[in-house]
């Protein structure tokens, strides 16, 4: 369904090796997610808030997958997923651990996105306010909801039409 391609390219080759390694000692891995869209977050969030989702969620701006450094998966057995994680963490990155196992990031997460969140935050409040906009928010929104579906996940041309701004952002800073 996803793949490693958007994560940044320091996380791709660990990432890959996680999920070989996971596959390699028949647990059955499968990455859920990688690079997230601005509106995924926030379709993602929204169903958290409203008690909908089996793991939590960060605000749109705020979830490392928007900036390509975290990734989900899961594996089983489920209980497989300690096991994965202490090895995440052996090699240098961080797991969510108990209250988010499926997810894993680079380590110093939180510190890369505050050095990118002033801008990013601005991109994302005026790619909302843009969904508001008659017509163009509904594209928005499509755009959005078909990125859902694997066959479309990773479409640059849908991505731009659901988070226009963060698009931008994102092609200036070369990602």
């Amino acid at each position: 369904m996803f793949d490693f391609a958007g994560l940044i390219p320091e996380l791709q080759d660990p990432a890959y090796q996680l999920f070989f390694a996971a596959h390699h000692a028949g647990l059955m891995p499968r990455l859920t997610s990688g690079r997230r869209t601005a509106t995924q977050q926030f379709h993602l969030w929204r169903n958290y808030l409203q008690g909908k989702a089996a793991f939590p969620a960060l605000p749109p701006g705020l979830s490392p997958h928007e900036y390509g450094i975290a990734f989900d998966m899961i594996a089983y057995p489920w209980q497989s997923l300690a096991d994965i994680g202490a090895t995440w963490e052996d090699w240098g990155g961080e797991w969510g651990g108990v209250q988010d196992p499926i997810h894993f990031q680079i380590p110093g997460a939180n510190k890369y996105i505050m050095e990118h969140i002033a801008v990013d935050a601005l991109a994302t409040a005026v790619d909302f306010a843009i969904s508001f906009l008659p017509g163009i928010g509904q594209a928005s929104t499509a755009a959005g909801v078909l990125q859902l579906f694997p066959k479309w996940s990773h479409s640059a041309v849908l991505e731009a039409l659901s988070s226009p701004a963060s698009t931008i952002v994102t092609a200036l800073r070369g990602q």
